[in-house]
């Protein structure tokens, strides 16, 4: 029923993919990953360790390269977009220096401009990481209103001449006409559930299938990047969390040093405030700059405002509170952009608490990029 043509985006230069192919046709050891939102993470699956489209594109590779050592690294976090993206793909993904990466934020990311700015951030630090991965986009999308940030997204990905499978393009024809119910695969019209999980895979395979048909063909990568679509500043891009960066002066806060368990442990190694008081207190060299905190639905968190070089005008606040929501969550809230990098103060303080609302208050972490 799905017309499997359709989801071609973008063909673009294969030659990194075909080169990883080579490479696991020779018995070599190669690193599968992808990075994005619920949906990479596999949240509406039967089962998160083996449903999610990476993981069945994953078997691909190895039923196509038996003698090859596939591992995989499925970095996909709910509830996160491109911005958080850029700044932890080094200790989530890079680390583990992989050859082929799936990049999935077409459903996370908003359409604004910032974001076309992180999107190409991640982009350019996965091509340009030392393994010379191949990198294939994928579009995915709301399934009862057909809304994404592909066009957006798409038109940095044909700049860099990248594979581009839009799982949109193929599959909303059809929940529009009425010739799919799109509740058989994503019941709660966001997160595929297994079956629709296979059918993003078999769309991605599509063209990996197409990409294996002429692999051994293949002229060696050009790894030169052309010249930024929108900006290279988010190259540097960094997540400083409480093992990263310590305050110049804690305040009334407590520094949180509960370990995390893996990457999807998202509330811990930050700081947290439970009453008003003393700000707590950062320096940080930044051109970029952004701060990640908490936002629960328990009602117990309040506000706090930041300062950032002492311009008390230009205070951003902070509502920690999501009573009624869907669940907690990290919200990022910027505070420099398009600033030439120098070092800034930031201060965040508990702000006067209204009766209805909480009295603490949770950081995770501030995004520093462009700082040289």
């Amino acid at each position: 029923m799905v017309n499997q043509e359709q989801s071609i985006a973008n063909v673009g230069d294969f030659s990194r993919i075909a080169a990883v192919m080579r490479k696991a046709a020779a018995g070599g050891h190669i690193v599968l990953g992808a990075i994005g939102g619920s949906i990479t993470q596999g949240c509406g699956t039967s089962n998160e360790q083996e449903k999610p489209y990476i993981n069945l594109v994953a078997h691909w590779w190895r039923e196509k390269f038996p003698h090859a050592d596939v591992a995989l690294v499925n970095a996909g976090i709910g509830a996160t977009d491109s911005q958080y993206g850029v700044h932890r793909v080094q200790q989530h993904l890079l680390c583990y220096d992989p050859d082929f990466v799936i990049v999935e934020f077409s459903v996370n990311d908003s359409v604004r401009a910032p974001l076309q700015e992180t999107y190409e951030g991640l982009l350019r630090r996965i091509l340009s990481h030392p393994t010379c991965p191949g990198v294939m986009m994928m579009n995915t999308f709301c399934y009862d209103s057909g809304d994404n940030a592909q066009e957006m997204h798409n038109v940095v990905g044909r700049h860099y001449q990248l594979p581009i499978v839009s799982v949109r393009d193929a599959v909303y024809p059809l929940v529009k006409s009425g010739a799919l119910d799109a509740k058989t695969i994503a019941p709660d019209l966001l997160h595929p559930n297994d079956d629709g999980q296979r059918l993003q895979a078999d769309l991605l395979i599509h063209l990996l299938e197409k990409i294996y048909a002429v692999y051994d063909k293949q002229p060696q990568p050009v790894l030169e990047l052309p010249a930024p679509y929108t900006t290279d500043r988010y190259e540097d891009a960094v997540l400083l969390d409480n093992t990263e960066i310590q305050p110049d002066y804690l305040g009334g806060w407590q520094e949180d040093t509960t370990p995390k368990e893996d990457i999807r442990d998202i509330f811990k190694c930050g700081w947290e405030a439970k009453e008003t008081g003393a700000p707590l207190r950062f320096t940080v060299r930044a051109g970029y700059l952004s701060i990640q905190y908490r936002k629960t639905i328990d009602g117990k968190s309040g506000v706090a405002k930041v300062v950032v070089d002492g311009d008390h005008a230009r205070a951003v606040r902070l509502d920690g509170d999501f009573t009624g929501g869907w669940g907690d969550y990290l919200d990022i809230a910027d505070l420099l952009h398009d600033h030439e990098a120098r070092t800034h103060t930031v201060e965040l303080t508990m702000d006067d608490i209204p009766e209805n609302k909480g009295k603490r208050f949770y950081v995770a972490a501030l995004l520093a990029a462009n700082r040289e």
